[in-house]
């Protein structure tokens, strides 16, 4: 017997977004917005070694995430040198690839999964490298 499902929400969501599906399962998917954080160093050195840019800099957001300071809101209150050199480094790339980047005491600057951004959006994906945050596990499973 043959049943209709219906769509849940982030299957109709995923199913916009897909650029290219394989044989095997696996689906290549379009990325509406990526957000980057003071983590992110080794991906903007692995674009540089190879000659590459970002793709779609007006796409991306960077915010200083994981090392900022809680007694301060600057750079210099970042305690840590190699820490510090992290939110340096997330600053110069952005400014170097023209990516927004959103500087600690701004008012659109938080934890990259709750940085603000005041355009209205259709539902989107949204991408940031940081796999253990609870609310990005749904988009690092295979479909």
């Amino acid at each position: 017997m043959n049943h209709y499902l219906p769509s849940t929400l982030f299957d109709k969501v995923w199913d916009r977004h897909v650029v290219h599906a394989r044989p095997d399962g696996y689906q290549l998917i379009y990325v509406d917005r990526h957000l980057m954080h003071d983590g992110s160093a080794e991906g903007f050195a692995r674009l540089q070694k190879r000659g590459l840019s970002v793709r779609r800099p007006d796409l991306s957001l960077a915010t200083p995430d994981h090392f900022n300071s809680t007694s301060g809101s600057s750079i210099d209150a970042i305690a840590d040198p190699h820490k510090r050199s992290l939110v340096e480094r997330l600053r110069d790339n952005a400014s170097r690839e023209s990516v927004a980047y959103f500087f600690l005491g701004e008012d659109a600057q938080g934890i990259a999964q709750k940085t603000k951004t005041k355009k209205k959006r259709k539902p989107t994906i949204i991408i940031t490298y940081n796999t253990t945050t609870e609310s990005h596990k749904s988009l690092n499973q295979s479909k």
